[in-house]
């Protein structure tokens, strides 16, 4: 989904994708690299940008998790389902001193 907004950004590599099952992705572009899970990705510092296109209920534990970790995310809306988990989302963000963006 991001694909297109990210080639257009010179500044910006798609390298990697978390897919649970099957390398859809890498059939499409061949220069990313699959992870089995978001663990695997931030255990291999392999990105430094992460973008967080799962199902809402998600966004809170895997933006912070990725936050933590001293990355900076992208989310789609809604950012978190309960206001109070954005609030501690950006005090993270404050704290480790990475960006968080959510896409409204």
């Amino acid at each position: 989904m991001h694909t297109p907004l990210i080639s257009v950004c010179p500044d910006l590599d798609f390298v990697a994708v978390v897919e649970r099952n099957g390398n859809r992705c890498e059939e499409k572009f061949p220069n990313v690299r699959t992870f089995r899970s978001l663990e695997a990705l931030l255990e291999g510092d392999f990105a430094d940008l992460i973008c967080i296109t799962t199902p809402n209920e998600f966004h809170f534990p895997m933006a912070k998790q990725c936050l933590l970790a001293g990355k900076h995310v992208v989310i789609d809306k809604p950012v978190t389902i309960y206001s109070h988990e954005a609030a501690e989302l950006e005090e993270i963000a404050a704290q480790k001193k990475a960006g968080l963006q959510h896409l409204s």
